[in-house]
């Protein structure tokens, strides 16, 4: 790789870390300053989540392309592991 190049990709590294620090930053101050969610209102807003998650997830009009790739078995266990429908919660949450 010629030592431009070899710049060009470190300092697009570089930019790149900085960015999602900033963004992860960002987030974080996010997650401290929100207010607790109600009690009676965390189921349903539990579902909701759930609900997003695996429709974003299976709606995905690229899976196809898994599929192609993948096979329809293995593509099936890929979607649902990004919604988290095989995954065991400990103590309920």
């Amino acid at each position: 790789m010629a030592a431009t190049a070899m710049l060009s990709c470190q300092i697009t590294t570089k930019m790149l870390v900085a960015i999602a620090h900033e963004m992860l930053d960002r987030w974080l101050v996010w997650v401290e300053e929100a207010e607790p969610v109600p009690e009676n209102a965390r189921e349903a807003l539990a579902n909701r989540d759930l609900w997003l998650r695996r429709s974003s997830a299976e709606r995905d009009p690229d899976n196809q392309i898994a599929v192609q790739m993948f096979g329809e078995e293995l593509t099936d266990k890929l979607v649902r592991s990004l919604w988290g429908a095989d995954r065991i919660l400990k103590g309920g949450s």
